[in-house]
């Protein structure tokens, strides 16, 4: 082969090589440095978001503190009992002792099952049935919700009795409510 064949040929095979460096090699590079640059960008913003996040873990702390001494301030306003038997029998007291009147009588109180809690704090429900004309009614009601137990009165439903309108006391009504309360349930009680 003489010296011009060999230029030649060193020649084509320097093209071919430029040609799959420039057609193939090059774009993949320049699209694997976009990508990392695009990702750097992206893991630049997750690092800044994740910092701001971090930024506010204190003022959550505080806020977290703030509501656990709050929480601990109404303890002694729940209802007694560490097991959800114990406080429905303690709601049902406390529903019993709100119907003390002599001019209202309880028909009906028993504990309703519930399953709504937040950790150790869980609901009780119960659901009464009393008689008395309406100033006992709203009197029972007063007494369920502003006694020394935190009771939420949820529901009422008020209809009156036929045929026992009494002229020194006016119509007889019957209400219905359901009641709620919480209790801290006890940490080995399981659940």
């Amino acid at each position: 082969m003489t010296r011009r064949e060999q230029l030649v040929v060193s020649v084509g095979i320097g093209s071919v090589l430029a040609a799959v460096i420039l057609l193939r090699a090059l774009p993949a590079a320049v699209h694997r440095y976009s990508a990392l640059i695009e990702r750097s960008g992206v893991s630049g913003q997750l690092v800044a978001r994740r910092e701001a996040e971090l930024a506010l873990l204190p003022i959550l702390e505080r806020r977290a503190d703030s509501l656990r001494r709050r929480v601990l301030a109404l303890a002694d306003r729940l209802v007694p009992g560490a097991t959800e038997a114990e406080a429905q029998a303690e709601l049902l007291v406390r529903v019993e002792h709100a119907a003390a009147d002599p001019n209202g009588q309880l028909e009906q109180a028993e504990a309703v099952p519930d399953s709504i809690g937040f950790g150790r704090l869980r609901r009780v429900q119960a659901r009464a049935a009393w008689s008395s004309d309406l100033t006992g009614i709203l009197g029972f009601l007063r007494r369920l919700e502003y006694g020394q137990q935190l009771l939420v009165v949820r529901r009422v439903w008020v209809e009156a009795i036929s045929g026992a309108a009494q002229p020194d006391h006016g119509d007889r009504l019957r209400a219905e409510v359901v009641v709620e309360g919480w209790y801290l349930r006890r940490e080995e009680a399981g659940l």
